[in-house]
């Protein structure tokens, strides 16, 4: 017996979590919290398995959507096992503190004391188990209802350092999890690994599902864009800001920044970045040996950039050709890329180069989105903003093409899939060209908190 729930992410990318009971045994695959969302608003459902068993909650990567809501989900569940990656465990050491402050910020006093300690984030990271890629783990919880346990497999799912597919076998019966996936190579991190394993259900990521394969760029040709763009800013003595996530698409950016320096494809500049992206940088290179790695033996340590806190002020990045990576990704109010966009919209030689998918609904869409010559609504400011510098989207994606989601699906072989992980439309245009192109397997698009049984 299978059964699917949603917790969040149905729908939409957000508080990523989904429980399956797999013969008695409950696991939650992830436990994210909603970018947009403030307090317990961003956190996933649970109430909706307050009657179910839950044993284990399996974190394939250390990105906040996936992750953040791990010290509520314990808190409410405190003999559950946490399994991941040894390298998502090192990295969710880091993230959730950051996490934490943030919460206490966005929260009253009296609710903030009610949130969990960071000793207890310290006692939460310490007991996860750690489960390197293709090594077999057998799990079962304490109503399972077979004598044979379920066999726990992680594949490397080339999305971010310690991101990882799961595969469930239990009793002839398997099931796989995506988790956030991408066959491709990027600058740091091999496309994923899939090959050899199969599974009845499948639970797969939608993110691109939308976005026709001829807007989707390979990293390469990205790549190159990416270069004769900074050159045309760099030659009009302006700077550039790029808005990115300090875990996944800051490491990708100053790999492929510093290999287009390093054969003087653009000249050398001050790279300034900000926060915990320094720490995570470290943590690429301690694990660089560990994973699937393009070139384990380059650090991305050694990419020469700047503390941004070196700067006697914010004016001073337009004094001379600069980048600035700054997070978050999507210029989220209170980080340094939604501080740092205002200054550069005013700033006519100057640019700003979004990388990757952006919310609807965060500012950095309306930035994406904007031309020279444009006035945008942004968040905090009662006029609207005139757009003085250039704009350029390009797309470093860390997610799948929808292509590339068909053959993952076609290569997994399953009887039925179950859409998670990206918007409505997303989802329903992933959903039908699978029906197309796979005619015998059955879709099901997931919708928060409806139960689905196998």
């Amino acid at each position: 017996m299978i059964q699917f729930k949603a917790l969040g992410g149905a729908m939409e990318i957000g508080a990523n979590s989904y429980y399956i009971n797999f013969f008695g045994t409950g696991i939650i695959l992830d436990c994210g919290q909603h970018p947009r969302k403030e307090g317990y608003d961003s956190l996933p459902d649970f109430s909706l398995i307050e009657n179910d068993p839950v044993d284990y909650v399996i974190i394939t990567h250390a990105h906040q959507d996936h992750l953040n809501s791990l010290p509520f989900l314990v808190k409410l569940h405190p003999y559950i096992q946490v399994i991941a990656t040894p390298a998502t465990r090192d990295i969710a050491e880091l993230t959730l503190h950051n996490a934490l402050n943030i919460m206490r910020e966005e929260l009253d006093p009296i609710e903030a004391k009610k949130l969990f300690s960071h000793d207890e984030i310290e006692m939460l990271t310490g007991s996860i188990i750690v489960l390197p890629y293709d090594k077999p783990l057998e799990i079962a919880g304490h109503k399972h209802k077979l004598n044979e346990e379920i066999t726990l497999t992680f594949r490397d799912a080339g999305h971010i350092l310690g991101s990882a597919m799961v595969f469930l076998e239990c009793a002839g019966r398997s099931i796989c999890y995506t988790g956030d996936i991408n066959p491709f190579d990027q600058a740091v991190i091999k496309g994923a690994s899939w090959k050899g394993f199969r599974a009845d259900l499948l639970i797969m990521e939608s993110t691109y599902g939308l976005t026709p394969d001829t807007d989707y760029k390979p990293w390469q040709k990205e790549k190159e864009r990416l270069g004769a763009e900074l050159n045309k800013v760099f030659n009009k003595g302006g700077s550039v800001l790029m808005p990115v996530f300090s875990l996944g698409k800051l490491q990708e950016l100053l790999t492929t920044i510093w290999q287009l320096m390093h054969k003087r494809k653009v000249p050398f500049t001050d790279i300034y970045i900000n926060g915990i992206g320094m720490k995570i940088n470290r943590l690429y290179d301690r694990h660089r040996y560990l994973v699937n790695m393009v070139d384990p033996n380059f650090q991305v340590t050694a990419t020469g950039y700047r503390n941004i806190t070196t700067l006697d002020k914010k004016e001073d990045l337009f004094k001379e050709p600069c980048i600035v990576m700054a997070s978050s990704g999507m210029m989220n109010e209170g980080t340094l890329s939604y501080t740092l966009a205002p200054l550069f919209l005013q700033q006519k030689d100057s640019a700003i180069f979004t990388a990757g998918y952006m919310d609807p609904e965060s500012p950095g869409h309306a930035v994406a989105n904007a031309k020279k010559g444009d006035h945008i609504y942004y968040p905090g400011h009662t006029k609207a903003l005139p757009v003085k510098c250039s704009i350029r989207r390009f797309r470093f994606s860390a997610h799948s093409s929808a292509e590339g989601l068909i053959k993952i699906a076609a290569g997994i072989n399953p009887e039925r899939i179950i859409l998670v992980h990206g918007d409505e439309g997303a989802v329903l245009a992933m959903g039908s060209m699978l029906i197309k192109k796979m005619p015998h397997v059955k879709i099901h698009a997931a919708e928060q908190g409806k139960l689905l049984e196998f």
